[in-house]
């Protein structure tokens, strides 16, 4: 009969393999995140503390500690079932499918509950038997790209469960922080994956608050790449990875973490590097896109400053950041730079939620242990946001100037207009789903008045595509319709109007239809944007 470990590891497998069959491009699709859901049936089960588990899905306190008890269990059982995988007499390809396959359950589950990978005295169990995984050697890296692409999944599944048993562990010691920190810094040098290297930057972010040496590391290390930054540019191919380690560092804290470096010297020189890159001035003393920089360099430098934002979002009120962003945002720049833009603004947002939603989650366990359990349920329900509680934050106040001047026109704009529907929407479909993902972030929080957003929402329901249509309907009813109609009603003229004029720049509608009369006659389609 078949352990129930191997099941379950069989049954995420499965998962894992249909997802790659149905994702589209070339990525990866490890590490799971939060929002995958086999990590929120796990969850679920395990009643974690992150979990939002009420009514008849909550479990009692001893319940939960019996479910954590199993979890722990299970969890070392696919370790030690991985380990004999390994030093089973099998074809090698056999033999690494059923490591990977007790890789993979074992990441889902403890992205689910970091929790269950420290059980009894050893703390850093899992990560002890998961070193030699992090060993790379890139003279003996596999050839093809399906067998560097299998490797890469395996070892970013093997950083995620170790970044997992580190974010609980209250000791590490000084032989496995060394250890970790020489492989790792050999993958971040060396890996072809950058999703390895971001997970590998992550995962030395997270060893140098256990080791002086790796914070050492890490801030020699930022200070190599600002020095070379400093220096000249140099390859492009070798630019874009120093910037995508450096914003990865700033992301996950591990940048300028010495304070006798002066950290904010550090800030200084980041931003300044990486604006350098970016802008230079006109004679008048505009700023500008910096001629002769590849787009693709552009774009990782852009993604960096986002990151370093991230990592201290106070960068982002200062001039040359607001300059950089209004010039990337602006009607002139490329589309792949003005996503970018977008996406960095995003990211800024939901940092600023998710530390909401922890206090939250905090104050919600504090509640709980106050109160008795006869009113517990009162306490289980998500806290309330207080009114007007955006419009302190870093987020709020660096959206807000860009709202109305520049992201909401750049939600109406349509580049290559008259080109046809197909044309239209292969040039313009980043943008727009880059601009949706923001209006969810901001809408969802609050951040803005919400009917300022109706008539950009409505000219998108008239996009050509399926995919920007029905994104930009589901956040419109989510956040305006099902919430205050009246909001809508108040826009309704102006939301008829941009979305006549996106169907008509779309070439969705042909020109010569009835439309807003003005004078007796036809009024002329306009970029609503112009």
């Amino acid at each position: 009969e078949e352990p129930p470990e191997d099941h379950l590891a069989g049954t995420c497998r499965v998962i894992f393999e249909e997802q790659k069959r149905s994702r589209v491009g070339n990525g990866l699709v490890v590490p799971f995140t939060r929002d995958h859901p086999l990590v929120h049936v796990f969850e679920l089960a395990l009643n974690a503390d992150r979990a939002d588990c009420s009514g008849q899905m909550k479990m009692g306190v001893a319940e939960k500690a019996a479910a954590v008890r199993a979890g722990k269990a299970l969890c070392r059982r696919l370790v030690d079932a991985a380990l004999r995988e390994e030093a089973a007499e099998a074809p090698e390809g056999e033999r690494e499918a059923g490591v990977v396959t007790r890789l993979v359950a074992l990441h889902a589950l403890l992205i689910a509950e970091p929790k269950l990978s420290v059980s009894g005295n050893n703390q850093h169990y899992l990560i002890e038997c998961l070193l030699p995984h992090l060993l790379y050697d890139q003279g003996a890296a596999a050839v093809t790209p399906e067998a560097k692409k299998a490797d890469a999944e395996k070892l970013t599944c093997v950083l995620s469960v170790i970044s997992s048993n580190i974010s609980v562990a209250d000791v590490l010691g000084d032989q496995v922080c060394h250890q970790l920190t020489q492989n790792l810094q050999r993958l971040i040098a060396s890996h072809d994956y950058l999703s390895v290297v971001a997970k590998s930057c992550e995962l030395l972010c997270r060893v140098s608050v256990f080791s002086k040496h790796t914070e050492d590391l890490l801030v020699k290390l930022a200070g190599g790449i600002l020095d070379s930054l400093e220096d000249g540019p140099g390859a492009p191919t070798f630019l874009r990875r120093r910037l995508f380690v450096l914003g990865h560092l700033w992301r996950n804290g591990g940048a300028g973490t010495d304070a006798s470096s002066g950290r904010g010297e550090v800030l200084r020189r980041t931003t300044a590097a990486i604006i350098r890159l970016l802008v230079d001035r006109d004679e008048g003393g505009s700023p500008r896109r910096r001629h002769g920089v590849d787009e693709p360099v552009a774009i990782e430098a852009l993604r960096a400053l986002g990151m370093v934002i991230h990592g201290d979002p106070k960068v982002a009120l200062t001039e040359e950041a607001t300059e950089m962003y209004e010039l990337f945002l602006g009607r002139g720049s490329p589309a792949p730079l003005q996503v970018c833009a977008l996406r960095g603004l995003t990211e800024m947002i939901r940092k600023e939620e998710d530390t909401m939603l922890e206090m939250q989650q905090d104050q919600l366990r504090k509640a709980g242990r106050r109160h008795s359990s006869s009113s517990s349920a009162a306490t289980n329900q998500p806290l309330d946001s207080v009114c007007g509680e955006g419009e302190v934050s870093i987020a709020g106040t660096v959206l807000r100037y860009f709202w109305e001047k520049l992201i909401l026109p750049l939600a109406l704009h349509v580049e290559g207009s008259g080109a046809g529907p197909e044309e239209v929407n292969r040039a313009n479909q980043p943008l727009k789903l880059a601009s949706l993902e923001l209006f969810d972030s901001v809408l969802r929080q609050g951040l803005v008045a919400p009917w300022t957003a109706v008539p950009a929402l409505c000219a998108m329901c008239a996009f050509p595509s399926d995919l920007v249509c029905h994104e930009a309907c589901r956040v419109l009813k989510t956040y305006i319709l099902e919430k205050r109609v009246d909001f809508f009603e108040s826009k309704l003229i102006d939301a008829m109007a941009a979305l006549q004029d996106q169907a008509l720049l779309c070439g969705t509608l042909n020109a010569g239809s009835p439309r807003r009369e003005s004078g007796g006659g036809q009024e002329p389609p306009r970029d609503p944007a112009g």
